[in-house]
């Protein structure tokens, strides 16, 4: 009874492209695999075996846990031993599910919401919500490949929860209990992944993950360490070229080789200073083409890398941009995409400078505005670039094409009613 099959060790899910199977043919295909293995019959053990569900059958209780686990809606049949099955449509749904790739949304006061790539995002209706603590503002949301988990983290003591990618994130009931970083002080702005690896940051507090650990869970993560010279907040980071590079207040900016334990604030280069004619809080940074690209306050920064762009000395960077706040960086396809919002805090931002550029020439980067929004992030989910902020929309750009471009953005049609703090993608497989 408690024997489960695993999908994957039956066929390959990748290469049959079962999405474009339907219905019927998911039903037959999944009879004809069960038939071959010769354990269960095929008509009613297709769904529970998608479903996870013990070789036997099971009730109707479990099943409709699983149901709204899921979120998903089917009608059940019983087979000749009154064993409840879910019907061809469970197997579609499920598999709509669990194959595809997945919008999580971390925002003000507790709120998540979750979005199905296979709908469109840009209707919020489609969107399902949830609050998971009201005192928890969620700065930072990731999607761990290794665990299949999505996972937040908030201000009060560097919380952390998660929630598995094969339930409905957007349930707050799905996300696990809020646990404390060994060490913590305060929030965690930033969160970045490479080499096998998370690395997080509060103030001037380093602590690290293993992908090899369940990185929604608190206790997996190294006790947060002070980083030498640093008396003020690192905001951004990410991971390029085998370095992790951090960004912060007064222009900081320093860097760990990835290779080494980058929880140990030794292996963390002496904290340098980005050039420029004012003091900036850089926010965001991002690598793509053998470049950094940094962003925060009214400054623009690069750092080409075959230079050490762990020292402040490497970096170029543009003179103040007035009227601008910029917050975040991202990369994908040879455009570097910068979101903000002007001085007025009224209208979103969006800069785009081409990879092969000069970054740090304010000439390169192509401008747009979009009114009544403030972008906080901007991520890249699959094909398109993501940003999202304060009017609790999200706004799309397909990365194929020039973001630069205001007709190359899509908006939501209706705000998720809180503030967006923080995007990730994944789930699927």
């Amino acid at each position: 009874m408690s024997e489960l099959f695993n999908i994957r060790k039956l066929f390959s899910i990748r290469k049959i492209g079962i999405k474009k199977v339907g219905v019927l043919g998911i039903a037959c295909l999944f009879g004809i695999t069960l038939f071959l293995n010769g354990s269960i019959s095929a008509n009613a053990s297709a769904s529970q075996t998608v479903l996870g569900i013990a070789k036997g059958g099971t009730n109707a209780n479990t099943v409709q846990n699983a149901q709204k686990n899921l979120g998903i809606t089917y009608s059940l049949f019983s087979d000749k031993n009154d064993q409840v099955f879910p019907s061809a449509k469970a197997v579609h749904d499920f598999l709509d599910f669990r194959l595809t790739n997945k919008l999580t949304v971390g925002g003000e006061t507790g709120n998540v919401a979750q979005c199905l790539l296979t709908t469109d995002c840009l209707k919020a209706s489609n969107w399902k919500q949830g609050k998971i603590n009201t005192e928890q503002n969620w700065w930072t949301t990731h999607y761990q490949n290794e665990s299949s988990n999505f996972f937040m983290t908030g201000p009060v003591g560097a919380i952390v929860t998660g929630c598995s990618a094969t339930q409905n994130c957007g349930d707050a009931s799905n996300w696990g209990p809020l646990k404390s970083v060994p060490g913590s002080a305060g929030y965690i702005p930033t969160i970045t992944y490479g080499e096998g690896k998370f690395i997080g940051v509060s103030g001037a507090r380093i602590s690290q993950c293993l992908a090899t650990t369940d990185c929604s869970d608190a206790n997996s993560w190294s006790s947060q360490k002070n980083l030498a010279g640093i008396t003020d907040q690192m905001i951004g980071s990410t991971y390029g070229e085998g370095y992790f590079i951090i960004v912060g207040r007064l222009n900081k900016v320093t860097g760990c080789l990835a290779a080494l334990d980058c929880g140990d604030p030794a292996n963390w280069s002496s904290p340098g200073n980005i050039p420029s004619s004012s003091s900036a809080e850089f926010r965001g940074v991002a690598y793509g083409e053998g470049k950094f690209v940094a962003a925060g306050g009214r400054i623009l920064a690069q750092c080409i890398q075959t230079n050490d762009c762990r020292l402040g000395q490497s970096w170029q960077s543009i003179f103040p941009v007035e009227n601008i706040g910029f917050w975040e960086v991202s990369y994908a396809n040879g455009q570097f995409i910068v979101v903000g919002h002007d001085y007025g805090v009224v209208n979103g931002v969006i800069y785009r400078c081409l990879a092969t550029a000069d970054c740090s020439n304010i000439n390169n980067w192509a401008t747009i505005t979009i009114p009544n929004d403030n972008f906080r992030y901007v991520i890249v989910a699959k094909d398109k670039f993501v940003a999202g902020g304060r009017a609790g929309k999200i706004h799309t750009c397909y990365i194929t094409l020039n973001c630069g471009l205001e007709e190359s953005w899509q908006h939501m049609d209706e705000s998720l009613g809180f503030d967006i703090y923080s995007l990730a993608y994944g789930g699927g497989i």
